[in-house]
């Protein structure tokens, strides 16, 4: 596990895409939470898996 800290605009782009991707594999696929997701992540519209942390 990495654990990362900061504001927003301190992270990189794919920081951002990557937390987008660990939030909806954990909250959409793991829990079943049904969100309001555009393209398979909950704030992009790229669709992926997140890499290994």
């Amino acid at each position: 596990m990495e654990i990362i800290a900061g504001t927003v605009d301190s992270f990189s782009a794919g920081v951002l895409l990557d937390m987008a991707r660990y939030r909806h594999q954990v909250f959409v696929e793991k829990l079943g939470w049904k969100l309001d997701t555009r393209g398979g992540s909950n704030s992009t519209s790229s669709i992926g898996k997140i890499r290994s942390i």
